[in-house]
């Protein structure tokens, strides 16, 4: 990961909405926090050829639904990188030392 900009927040407005953290769908200004929502979106429609949000509503309330035969691992992982609350998202390095991905 690189850092495009040293400003800490920001409010221009881009990008899909269903990768989108809830402080964009919120027009809220938003810092790097938004990468990590937008990553955790993509893993959990890797591992579940699902949509994680069906609309805006369910992302800004953090409502996806998770399997119920993934690991517990798994779920603390995607739930900490799609918390709604940025101050509570996971760090890149917090995830790339999490359990799910550093255990065998």
């Amino acid at each position: 990961m690189a850092i495009v900009s040293h400003r800490p927040r920001h409010d221009d407005h881009c990008g899909t909405w269903a990768y989108q953290a809830p402080e964009l769908l919120l027009e809220e200004p938003y810092d790097h926090s938004v990468d990590v929502w937008a990553f955790g979106v993509v893993l959990y429609e890797m591992l579940t050829y699902e949509k994680a949000f069906f609309d805006d509503f369910s992302a800004i309330q953090g409502e996806f639904n998770f399997r119920e035969d993934a690991s517990r691992l798994l779920h603390d992982l995607l739930r900490g990188m799609l918390a709604v609350d940025p101050r509570r998202r996971l760090s890149p390095a917090a995830i790339a030392a999490h359990p799910w991905l550093t255990s065998s």
